[in-house]
């Protein structure tokens, strides 16, 4: 008898504080807060830090990313480039490059920056499944300031006979589902 009396006064409670609520009058803050983009803010797309033992899986991302930027509201991105020279791939060369990216974006005064890592690129071979894990990073450059505002992170698991591009281009498309489209 006590436990439903003191049920019944929790409900009454939770839906009298509720029924002062309207739909119309709650709003959820911006996800980019006070550094909303628009469709001129300028943006980079700087170089993914590949911890794959596949050379080439930075560059194949990041093409797919350019290709998808515009279905998010951002037509023109620049990216860093590639340098020439230093070929081979390590941890400290791939920190390194990312550092001299973030330099370049700040020289530049961009207002965004796009960035991530990419942590497994496995073909499907024979009759495994191709694998890929990647995260995505926006970054505010508000007044020199850099500040993260969006992140996201996945594995994507092909089928068999699925390539590993295809996979990769999946699950960017999926994680940049959850990216919040800039109006112009």
């Amino acid at each position: 008898m006590v436990y439903s009396t003191l049920r019944f006064m929790v409900c009454t409670v939770l839906i009298s504080m509720l029924s002062g609520c309207t739909l119309s009058k709650l709003s959820l803050p911006s996800l980019f807060g006070p550094n909303e983009p628009t469709a001129d803010s300028q943006w980079a797309l700087l170089p993914f830090v590949n911890y794959t033992q596949q050379g080439d899986a930075d560059e194949q991302v990041e093409r797919m990313i350019t290709v998808l930027l515009p279905s998010h509201g951002i037509r023109q991105v620049r990216h860093y480039a590639k340098p020439a020279t230093n070929k081979e791939l390590t941890f400290v060369n791939e920190a390194a490059r990312l550092q001299r990216a973030k330099a370049w974006a700040h020289k530049k005064a961009f207002d965004f920056y796009l960035s991530g890592e990419i942590t497994e690129w496995q073909h499907g071979e024979d009759n495994s499944q191709p694998v890929v894990t990647l995260s995505l990073t926006i970054t505010s450059l508000e007044d020199g300031e850099e500040e993260v505002i969006w992140t996201v992170s996945g594995t994507g698991t092909g089928k068999p006979g699925d390539t590993v591009y295809d996979t990769a281009r999946g699950l960017l498309s999926t994680l940049m589902a959850s990216m919040p489209k800039v109006e112009d």
